[in-house]
């Protein structure tokens, strides 16, 4: 007994040790997390601070991230986990950055550097260029500076008035391609049937499911679109270097020959070419925008373009206009990008109850005239998108003016939301048509049976088992499906007639679920002018009569504590455990399939969507 005292006193001290300890731990990680977080808060709060705008500086445009049209909204936990590479950019911000440097006296140049931006698109990069244009007409000069420019980035800092390269770096041009995932050998083997129907001979989208390469028919429309886009892209480069027309496509053909006539070395390729101006190191290209913004080496201040833009917030709030007086009318840009799906928004989807939402407090703006919806979006549901147009009608029956500005996508659900406004602007590379409808419904009867797994009973009709995916599809419930297919269709065709001004018969032969450009939309009537954001605004002003009037961005809106949980996390670097490597890309190359499934969600199964071309975004 003695012995089991001693083990049970020996047992009881070990419990006081263990909860005295863990009442110390209770009581002291609050303290250390309280103490690290207000440490990294006085961090965070000292880096934001506004600082002030020296003279002879220089605007850093060195987005970090996607560039977007509207943000995602994020949790708390989730703001603090982003990754720089995975935090997003509104090209709004890039623009207005340019655009109020472009005015401000104390900006004497402008620097841009792209290495940790992913895009903008081709139809973003034009807006972008057109404020970077702007910016030059005030006789300030413009350097791009990398290590590595990709075809994307190259397209922006071509319209610099320098371009330099690290001596070891590199420059990327190899051509557009599309190219889709091919599902049907995948379905055989895991015995999955799907069941798609499709309303316009053209609907490609349907495609993945029934093939196992690109069909003849969507191949010529891919390649006239694609070459499009191209020749547009090559131009916009040959204009902003001065180089000979076809230059860009002739070094393409050439490139093996041309590379070995400069021992492998593409930096030297590239300046010999004319497609940048100079070769530098770190410490070159530091001296060179010195030189160039007016200043000593010593001298020389550079600002960021997200805390320029903070630090004119901040100067602005002392010049808030006085109560009462006369305020201009209000045009409001309102958003809508990403794939559509039914409910809220979330992880770069366009949700309808999210989007409907924003239109209708949007209508609630005092002084509000005029609405811009600025659509990026390939299409996806037909109830999402059908929510969205009724919502774009709400406001149109209010008496405003809805101008819709495309960026680099306005395909199906997205030229359905736009159809019905009072005018359409596009930019020559836009994406957009594709008027047609879809549906894909699956069922893994094979898997059943090869499993050894039967499915039997009883129902008190005939389509008690219409639907049901461990069932076959029958020949009555394929034809409900047809028929609300071609029903859509055909309601598609009758919304673009009476929006566009036309008759179903003119419409017919351009929808078929073909997908246009811009330049081409515009010949055949779906847009009505070529331009950007800014020249949308304009046109919206001007339908609306207005003389005066200011612009409100009704994007998401990233609260003060998201903003701040993302600032430390990337101060802290905890994203850094998440960063990229060989699983990550194969990920990367997995995220499209993946994405496309995870936006299926009409509770119909119905679809306008363009698959073909979702990769612009």
């Amino acid at each position: 007994m003695g012995l089991f005292r001693s083990i049970g006193r020996g047992f009881g001290w070990l419990w006081r040790l263990i909860s005295g300890f863990s009442r110390f731990i209770a009581v002291m990680v609050p303290l250390v997390t309280l103490g690290a977080l207000i440490y990294m808060l006085s961090i965070v709060f000292d880096q934001a601070r506004p600082m002030p705008i020296e003279d002879n500086s220089v605007l850093l445009l060195q987005p970090v991230g996607v560039v977007v049209e509207d943000l995602d909204p994020l949790e708390p936990l989730q703001a603090l986990l982003q990754q720089d590479v995975a935090s997003e950019v509104l090209l709004s911000d890039l623009v207005d950055a340019i655009d109020a440097a472009s005015e401000d006296p104390r900006i004497s140049a402008m620097v841009i550097d792209l290495a940790d931006t992913v895009g903008p698109g081709l139809s973003q990069t034009l807006d972008l260029i057109t404020a970077i244009d702007r910016f030059k007409a005030r006789g300030k000069p413009v350097i791009a500076v990398g290590d590595f420019y990709t075809q994307g980035h190259y397209l922006v800092a071509s319209q610099a008035d320098e371009v330099l390269l690290h001596p070891k770096g590199s420059l990327s041009l190899t051509g557009f391609g599309a190219y889709n995932y091919y599902l049907v050998r995948l379905l055989d083997k895991i015995k999955l049937t799907v069941h798609v129907f499709r309303a316009g001979d053209n609907k490609s989208a349907v495609e993945p499911f029934l093939r196992d390469d690109m069909s003849s028919t969507e191949r010529r429309v891919v390649a006239r679109w694609l070459g499009s886009l191209w020749q547009d892209y090559t131009a916009v480069i040959e204009r902003g270097r001065g180089l000979p027309s076809g230059s860009i496509d002739r070094m393409i053909a050439d490139f093996p020959a041309l590379l070995g006539q400069y021992g492998g070395d593409v930096a030297q390729m590239s300046l010999a070419l004319g497609l940048i101006d100079g070769l530098a190191n770190d410490a070159a290209m530091e001296a060179r925008i010195a030189e160039v913004a007016g200043a000593g080496r010593d001298e020389v201040a550079g600002v960021f373009y997200d805390d320029y833009l903070n630090t004119l917030a901040v100067e602005a709030m002392g010049k808030l206009p006085v109560a009462g007086a006369d305020q201009p009318a209000l045009v409001a840009v309102v958003p809508i990008e990403g794939e559509l799906v039914p409910g809220e928004s979330i992880d770069g989807f366009a949700g309808s109850e999210t989007v409907l939402e924003r239109l209708r407090r949007t209508a609630e703006l005092p002084g509000l005239e005029a609405v811009v919806l600025r659509i990026n979006t390939p299409g996806g549901s037909v109830f999402a998108a059908d929510v969205i147009r009724e919502g774009v009608q709400e406001l149109r029956a209010q008496g405003l003016t809805v101008v819709v500005s495309m960026a680099a996508l306005a395909t199906s659900g997205g030229y359905y939301i736009a159809a019905e406004t009072d005018h359409i602007v596009a930019q020559p590379t836009t994406l957009t048509g594709s008027i047609g409808v879809f549906a894909a419904f699956p069922t893994f009867e094979r898997l059943f049976d090869y499993a050894g797994v039967s499915v039997d009973g009883v129902g008190t009709t005939a389509m008690a088992d219409a639907f049901r995916a461990d069932r076959p599809l029958s020949e009555g419930s394929a034809s409900v499906i047809r028929q609300v297919i071609a029903g859509t269709y055909v309601d598609f065709l009758h919304i673009v007639a009476e929006g566009r001004g036309m008759n179903v018969e003119q419409v017919a032969p351009i929808a078929e679920g073909i997908v246009w450009t811009g330049s081409d939309a515009l010949e055949i009537g779906l847009v009505d002018s070529m331009g950007g954001l800014e020249e949308a605004i304009n046109i919206a002003a001007g339908l609306a009569g207005l003389d005066r009037w200011e612009v409100q961005r009704m994007g998401t809106a990233m609260s003060p504590e998201q903003r701040l949980l993302q600032h430390i996390g990337r101060s802290i670097g905890m994203a850094g455990v998440f960063s990229a490597g060989p699983i990550a890309d194969m990920v990367d190359a997995l995220r499209p399939p993946l994405r496309l499934v995870e936006s299926f969600k009409d509770p119909q199964g119905v679809y306008m969507r363009c698959i073909s071309c979702a990769n612009v975004l």
